[in-house]
């Protein structure tokens, strides 16, 4: 979702944030059983997870990839918790990635595009009339995730990187973003831990 009227989920997050990142962690974090079973019967990378995020991750991210804070303030700017988490969604397909790769299980974030949809129904009126000609028709919109999700190109080692429209690998996704995927020992920032971890203590009840 983006943009939706101000309001929290019944655990008291950004509706955003709630939607976008928390269900989707906590959803894959249940079904790791039954994904590493499956795993196990079939050949590496074919069991695979996609993540979505967005030409805004590309596009508007800060240089330190997510401001924790900001997404976490009650009256943060709707746009900003947006973009939060669809940044959110790589540092967690990465995270997943580290997580259950040795499993053979391949986790990607992808753009699905610009798709002429009714994801901005809540955004200004003028919105959709300015973005209007970029926008593709809504089938586009399936096409970058059916390829990421059955594509005979992508192998384990690709676990955690960003597919751009219409199926095929960032080739030069930003070092920004990349450095905060590292951890402190290893030149980065450390940044997408910390967002990570902080996911993982919101979902741990319902584990």
């Amino acid at each position: 979702i983006s943009s939706p009227p101000r309001g929290t989920s019944p655990q008291g997050h950004d509706l955003q944030f709630a939607t976008n990142c928390l269900g989707p962690h906590l959803f894959t974090q249940l079904l790791l059983p039954i994904l590493r079973h499956t795993a196990g019967a079939t050949p590496v990378a074919s069991v695979r997870v996609i993540w979505t995020a967005s030409i805004v991750v590309d596009a508007f991210a800060l240089e330190t990839g997510i401001d924790l804070a900001e997404l976490l303030q009650k009256d943060a700017e709707k746009s900003r918790n947006y973009l939060n988490t669809k940044i959110g969604n790589w540092f967690l397909a990465d995270a997943l990635a580290n997580q259950i790769g040795a499993d053979g299980i391949l986790s990607l974030v992808q753009n699905p595009g610009n798709i002429k949809t009714n994801i901005m129904r809540h955004s200004q009126a003028f919105v959709p009339f300015v973005l209007g000609p970029f926008l593709y028709a809504p089938r586009f919109g399936a096409y970058t995730a059916i390829w990421s999700a059955f594509s005979r190109d992508l192998k384990i080692d690709d676990g955690g990187k960003y597919i751009l429209p219409w199926g095929r690998i960032h080739p030069c996704p930003r070092y920004d973003l990349l450095r905060a995927m590292k951890g402190e020992e290893e030149g980065g920032t450390g940044v997408a831990a910390a967002f990570v971890k902080y996911c993982d203590c919101q979902i741990e009840a319902f584990l």
